[in-house]
């Protein structure tokens, strides 16, 4: 059985980051930084593309940087079906999010 694996993550005006990317290319990575650095907040935002409610249930509205602009997330995933890119916006202006899968 082959697990799915982040290999890549981009926020753009999600939380603290105006704009964060990073490669994943370690099978076990890990996330080092300072209190208030945003280590937790990467986390949230990989936790938004699974059902529920996030890792902290804080609404999509307190996950914006700037409360006047949507905040976006990309993630490139490998997994047993093959490579696939999950998109998640939310709109702050019509209050919606979106999540789209792409193969």
């Amino acid at each position: 059985m082959k697990i799915t694996r982040i290999k890549k993550i981009e926020l753009v005006n999600y939380r603290n980051f105006s704009k964060f990317e990073i490669n994943i290319s370690s099978n076990l990575p890990i996330i080092i930084g300072k209190n208030g650095s945003g280590k937790t907040n990467i986390l949230e935002s990989i936790s938004y593309i699974s059902p529920g409610r996030g890792l902290r249930s804080v609404s999509y509205e307190q996950a914006c940087l700037d409360n006047k602009i949507s905040w976006q997330s990309n993630f490139l995933l490998n997994s047993k079906i093959g490579t696939a890119e999950i998109y998640s916006k939310y709109d702050f202006e019509q209050r919606k999010r979106l999540l789209k899968y792409f193969r």
